[in-house]
């Protein structure tokens, strides 16, 4: 007789241990595998990156996650991505557009990486502030479930759009203190003047009430001042602010915060940490984020080549 070969799929739910195969033949007698089986469990799933990590309130953005030691999927319908406010308790559900495997030399049903395409949700109780990104594979939800934090943001609102360094005389790489995100790094050892670059500023506040808040503290502002209208008279709603000797004891992440008027009781830069300002906050405000680096402490630089021959040798 010819051998035979038989593909088999193994039963997803057993679990992890070791098993005896058996080949059951109608009419025939039972055999049993020469050697056992094993089934290890598979890593829990992970969702490994969202980009962007933020999107719109007002507008469905589209969003690119990629799920690590993910069930294989083919269709848009095998996967499930829904965003849950903690504040309010909604969950609402994307609309899966694509779903890709990133190697596609890997089997089709295998745990692996997976390039799932989604459009964000919008509507009713969508609104800005920190949720969490749930995916899932609709055959295996159990196994499959993993999260990851996620932010929703109201384009309308006031936003930090730069972070300078004002004056960079302390020595300190310029290049480690500039960034386009609202976060700024800093050393601790010199006070320092920062220029912040607001968006959507509003036009009805005057310079005069516009505070800046540096986590409990509120700063020194020396300077503000309003972006120039259009020749059709159309307000620009951009700003300026300069803040003076700012500063801190130690290294540390340290929230602020620019309040377009009067700051109620209720209003605390740690709404910045999970963007929560709108719900607690009666004024406008635009968040921001300060690293502090101890600089007294040791440092490494590269000075040289990041590169050189495996065989050793100088840089």
């Amino acid at each position: 007789r010819a051998p035979a070969t038989v593909t088999v799929s193994l039963p997803s739910d057993q679990s992890a241990g070791t098993y005896t195969p058996v080949v059951k033949i109608a009419g025939k007698p039972d055999t049993a595998f020469p050697s056992t089986l094993s089934l290890t469990a598979a890593p829990p799933s992970e969702v490994r990156s969202a980009e962007p990590s933020a999107a719109s309130t007002a507008r469905s953005s589209p969003v690119r996650v990629i799920l690590d030691s993910f069930p294989g999927a083919s269709s848009p319908s095998d996967v499930s991505v829904e965003f849950e406010w903690p504040l309010t308790g909604l969950v609402a559900a994307a609309t899966v557009s694509a779903v890709e495997r990133a190697d596609p030399s890997v089997h089709p049903d295998a745990v692996q990486r997976m390039v799932v395409d989604i459009a964000a949700p919008v509507g009713t109780g969508v609104t800005e502030g920190a949720v969490t990104l749930r995916a899932l594979h609709r055959q295996f939800p159990v196994q499959s479930v993993c999260s990851r934090q996620f932010k929703f943001v109201d384009e309308g609102q006031p936003t930090v759009l730069r972070l300078d360094v004002e004056d960079d005389s302390s020595g300190t790489d310029n290049a480690n203190l500039l960034s386009r995100a609202a976060s700024l790094t800093l050393p601790i050892s010199t006070p320092t003047d920062i220029s912040i670059l607001i968006g959507n500023a509003p036009t009805d506040v005057p310079t005069a009430d516009w505070f800046v808040y540096i986590g409990e503290a509120r700063a020194q502002v020396s300077h503000a001042e309003r972006g120039q209208a259009s020749t059709e008279g159309v307000a620009d709603t951009t700003a300026r602010l300069l803040l003076t000797s700012i500063s801190f004891e130690s290294a540390a992440t340290v929230y602020g915060m620019v309040v377009f008027g009067d700051k109620n009781a209720g209003c605390d830069t740690d709404c910045c940490r999970d963007s929560s300002c709108s719900a607690g906050c009666t004024a406008e405000t635009a968040c921001l984020t300060l690293e502090y680096f101890d600089d007294s402490r040791p440092s490494i630089s590269v000075v040289a080549g990041q590169r050189g021959p495996d065989i050793g040798g100088g840089m």
